[in-house]
């Protein structure tokens, strides 16, 4: 739709039955760490929470609409996993897929920012209106401005981060510092820390720990552990010496461990109700093999890992003992899936700009042997297309995705064993 005067006016107009609860951004508030991107989003998340409390709504369905000037997939991707962040934190109103609908437009108009949404629901007659608005910036651009497509099948583009000293066991990409973008959280031996990837500065740097493990638990011979997001948007960690912590960039926490049930779950952000926990994993005997016979799911057990497909709340990968891979849920993408053993190591995310997911596996050499990562197409029918396979020296310690470089657009990071107590971080996207 192409507006011929700006859009507050237009809703405004829409909806004369109550008044607009207009916010502006306040990137200057020290809350915010300088980001307008976090400014809008908390301007936002004020706007719907006085909507909702004016009409006792506690749940809302999120529907972003990209307009002018916004980038479909960063208008999808990067403001709606925000916003729903910051819900949870300020805990009023929570994003599920259940409950009033927000049809949320978002867009650029004459040097601003706009997210204009209509609150709809049986007990709001004729909808209610919001807005929120922030000048455009450099961030803001970058993060959720359109910008020209090139045509053809674009290049995968891989560099090194630089080194870490530390027998690290896994990594996840997560916002620590609570900037809009994703930080580099390490989980080795030794503990936790935070990293954050200045371009500019050509390797990352510590924003947070180191976080020593917890003393007392013993190693046994198979030093494995994993680290996933919790549903407080946490880091929650686990590891076969038996810790079960939660860490946001300060204090260790333990977590609750119901029966063993231990290991976090990649892929799944979203518990089936506010007070529901992440789904977790037991492990046997010291890892890595896991059991999932406790899950009311469609899953062998026990298996070596376990992933959500983004968009399919019903769809898993696994990758069984014998290393074969499993998906149910999603019946008419099996023949999709590559033939072969593969590592421990599996993610699943839309990393290539194209509609639907990918799916990242790693070599099954085993510890310390030659190893690769490998990107796959997940689509219905049969299709075993890869579309970035490479190999590295050393053995792959841990994959993760997010946004990394403050572009909006998907990253994967790794870290490669290089010896004992050192390994490479790699940084992979799609060139565009």
């Amino acid at each position: 739709m192409h507006h011929s005067f700006p859009l507050a006016v237009f809703f405004t107009a829409l909806f004369t039955a109550a008044p607009l609860p207009a916010a502006e951004c306040d990137p200057t508030d020290p809350e915010h760490y300088g980001s307008s991107l976090t400014a809008w989003i908390e301007a936002t998340a004020q706007a719907l929470e006085q909507r909702a409390s004016e009409w006792n709504i506690e749940r809302v369905r999120v529907d972003i609409l990209p307009g002018a000037g916004i980038d479909p997939i960063k208008g999808k991707r990067v403001f709606s996993r925000r916003l729903q962040d910051r819900l949870r934190e300020r805990g009023q109103v929570s994003m599920e897929s259940k409950g009033a609908t927000l049809r949320l437009e978002l867009s650029l108009e004459d040097g601003t920012f706009w997210a204009l949404g209509s609150l709809e629901s049986s007990q709001v007659p004729g909808g209610a209106a919001l807005a929120a608005s922030c000048p455009q910036d450099r961030e803001l651009a970058s993060l959720m401005g359109s910008r020209a497509r090139h045509a053809g099948q674009g290049r995968w583009t891989l560099s090194p981060l630089g080194r870490v000293r530390a027998q690290v066991l896994d990594l996840l990409l997560l916002d620590v510092d609570r900037d809009g973008r994703d930080d580099i959280v390490l989980l080795a031996k030794e503990g936790l820390q935070a990293l954050r990837y200045e371009p500019g500065d050509g390797r990352p740097v510590k924003i947070a720990g180191p976080a020593p493990l917890p003393p007392g638990p013993e190693w046994p011979v198979m030093v494995v552990g994993w680290l996933a997001e919790d549903e407080s948007g946490r880091a929650a960690i686990a590891t076969s010496a038996g810790h079960s912590l939660s860490w946001g960039g300060g204090r260790l926490t333990q977590r609750a461990a119901s029966e063993g049930r231990t290991i976090p779950i990649r892929g799944i952000t979203e518990p089936d109700s506010p007070v529901a926990e992440t789904p977790a994993l037991s492990m046997l005997s010291g890892g890595p093999a896991l059991s999932s016979s406790h899950l009311e799911l469609p899953l062998p057990s026990p298996l070596r890992a376990l992933c959500g497909i983004p968009g399919r709340p019903e769809a898993w990968v696994w990758v069984q003992e014998t290393g074969e891979l499993g998906l149910s849920g999603w019946d008419e993408a099996v023949a999709s899936l590559p033939a072969g053993p593969v590592g421990d190591d599996i993610l699943v995310d839309e990393l290539d700009g194209e509609v639907g997911p990918e799916l990242v596996t790693t070599g099954a050499g085993g510890p310390g042997d030659p190893d690769s990562l490998t990107i796959h197409r997940l689509r219905a029918g049969r299709s075993t297309s890869v579309v970035f396979r490479q190999t590295w020296s050393g053995s792959i310690l841990g994959i993760a995705t997010g946004d990394l470089d403050f572009d909006g657009l998907p990253d994967l990071v790794l870290a490669e064993e290089l010896g004992q107590g050192e390994a490479q971080l790699w940084h992979l996207e799609r060139s565009r």
